[in-house]
């Protein structure tokens, strides 16, 4: 008789050996638990540093594509280049670099901000003994009201807190961009601060939800918006260059839709933990007992020691 591997006899033993392996599996799941748990993180941490790789991979996979899809081809295309497939992995591995970073807060970049900020404290540029004031009860803006500062780099929020203390005092105020240092090949329209305030997120579903969004519609409606801006702010909503009438906000206006990026305040971007070292490094270097260097190296050791925790 010739055997047939699609005969019902064939799909009743594999059904049945399958039926007692998984239950001998079963069985030495429950009563040998502790060993299965065991070998499973054995396996994971051999896998781990494969899972990670795959993570980053994923997460930077849309940045690489940015990078060579808006920067490196076109530029290629432009010169006329040849692209072969030996170097489609030459741009790839060169993506791959940009798209990871290799930035450090030791740059030079951080230590020549930390030696021109001490140059200005000992010309006298900054209020002779403090190294910071406080914004909340308004004594940063006291040196301005008594016309004995000549300016403060502080953000647009200043504009409506001058017009609430006194519209007369706030007409005499202008506004413009830090200026760039002489011998700088920066992009000096990148802007710091916050694009617009208020932004507002929920945590509840279903009807709670429904409530919450009806709830926020409330201040982009006109009268909210009309009032924001009587009050010196700039809304983030669409066509609000339109609606601005002092010129103050209508050159900040301009300067953010002008930049080419907006770099979040340092102390609201990075981690609770790093951004305290960069608020404390950043007193020290006013105050003249630290140099940059020592900044800069507190500033990064901080960064690392989360990334490794982070990693953990």
């Amino acid at each position: 008789m010739k055997f047939r591997w699609d005969s019902k006899y064939f799909y009743w033993g594999m059904t049945g050996f399958l039926v007692i392996a998984a239950s001998l599996l079963f069985y030495f799941g429950i009563f040998r638990m502790g060993i299965l748990i065991d070998g499973i993180k054995k396996i994971l941490n051999i896998l781990m540093p494969i899972l990670y790789g795959a993570a980053i991979a994923y997460l930077l996979n849309p940045l690489l594509k940015f990078y060579e899809n808006t920067l490196v081809y076109p530029f290629l295309k432009e010169k006329k280049v040849n692209i072969t497939k030996r170097k489609c992995k030459f741009i790839r591995y060169f993506g791959v670099l940009l798209a990871a970073g290799t930035g450090s807060f030791e740059d030079e970049c951080f230590i020549k901000a930390g030696e021109t900020i001490q140059n200005w404290v000992e010309k006298g540029y900054f209020p002779e003994g403090c190294n910071s004031l406080s914004e909340d009860d308004g004594q940063a803006r006291q040196m301005l009201y008594q016309e004995t500062a000549a300016m403060s780099l502080a953000g647009s929020w200043y504009t409506s807190m001058m017009q609430q203390d006194s519209k007369e005092f706030a007409a005499k105020m202008g506004w413009f961009a830090f200026p760039a240092a002489d011998d700088a090949n920066t992009d000096a329209s990148i802007l710091i601060g916050t694009v617009g305030d208020n932004f507002i997120s929920f945590n509840c579903e279903g009807e709670k939800l429904e409530a919450a969004f009806e709830c926020a519609t409330k201040f982009s409606e006109d009268d909210q918006i009309d009032f924001m801006i009587e009050s010196g702010k700039i809304p983030p909503i669409k066509g609000v260059d339109e609606k601005l009438s002092d010129e103050t906000s209508k050159t900040i206006m301009q300067a953010v839709n002008n930049a080419s990026a907006v770099q979040l305040w340092y102390d609201q971007y990075l981690p609770p933990a790093v951004a305290s070292v960069h608020l404390d490094t950043c007193q020290e270097i006013f105050g003249l007992t630290m140099t940059p260097e020592e900044a800069a190296k507190q500033f990064q050791q901080a960064m690392e020691e989360y990334n490794a925790d982070k990693a953990e």
